[in-house]
């Protein structure tokens, strides 16, 4: 009899056992769909030193056009790829950067001074190679003139010259003001010739009535003729 008791409490327990041990799997289950759900929403991640895209360079000088033995700066832009970058110039003027050896930086953009030993124009040649694996490489042109000082004396000079010419010669008047000049003195030698013209008019008229008023006078002072007697 009390094992008939004891026997429905003992299935009880089992099933209570049972449903704890279900109660835990289904914990452990939610809690690895979340972890997992987490670490989707985080991204994947990125390798370190991974290229940031296509490589660009550009290289401008500023100023552009120097006398010989005046400095000038050049300007690399560098835009993706992976730091660091090795720089080779060539065909720089004497005086600039330029080595067999390429030159290494991270900081972009790279400048560096320029003070040129020769005249000419130049056209800079520049090769970027960056870090990433495979390796991307880039090249640009930039243009860079170098005037002789003997050729910018010899402008100046000219220059010079053909001032002191002008200044030296005949006075020029500005083109309007010549211009009124001529149309004023058109104007009044018509106005002179004109006027020359009414006066002499005038002047014969005045004669012809002065004549006519001699002749009237003359006239009118004569004498009676006395009749003559019949023949």
């Amino acid at each position: 009899m009390p094992s008939a008791l004891h026997a429905p409490g003992a299935v009880a327990a089992r099933v209570a056992a049972i449903l704890a041990v279900v109660a835990v799997l289904l914990i452990s289950s939610v809690a690895i769909g979340v972890s997992r759900s987490s670490a989707n929403v985080a991204g994947p991640t990125v390798a370190a030193g991974a290229p940031d895209g296509n490589l660009n360079v550009e290289l401008s000088f500023g100023p552009q056009s120097i006398t010989l033995g005046s400095s000038t700066q050049g300007n690399l832009a560098i835009t993706g790829g992976t730091a660091p970058y090795f720089l080779w110039f060539n065909a720089t003027p004497p005086g600039c950067e330029q080595s067999s050896q390429p030159t290494t930086t991270s900081v972009v953009p790279y400048m560096f001074r320029c003070q040129p030993t020769q005249s000419g124009n130049f056209g800079v040649n520049v090769t970027v190679r960056d870090s990433a694996t495979p390796v991307d490489q880039a090249t640009n042109i930039g243009n860079l003139n170098v005037i002789s000082s003997n050729n910018n004396q010899h402008q100046n000079n000219g220059s010079n010259g053909s001032s002191n010419s002008g200044g030296n010669g005949s006075l020029s008047l500005p083109s309007g003001l010549f211009t009124f000049v001529l149309i004023f003195g058109a104007v009044f030698l018509g106005a002179m010739v004109a006027i020359a013209a009414g006066v002499i008019a005038t002047a014969v008229l005045v004669s012809r009535q002065v004549r006519r008023l001699n002749e009237t006078l003359a006239g009118m002072s004569r004498p009676p003729q006395p009749p003559k007697p019949p023949e």
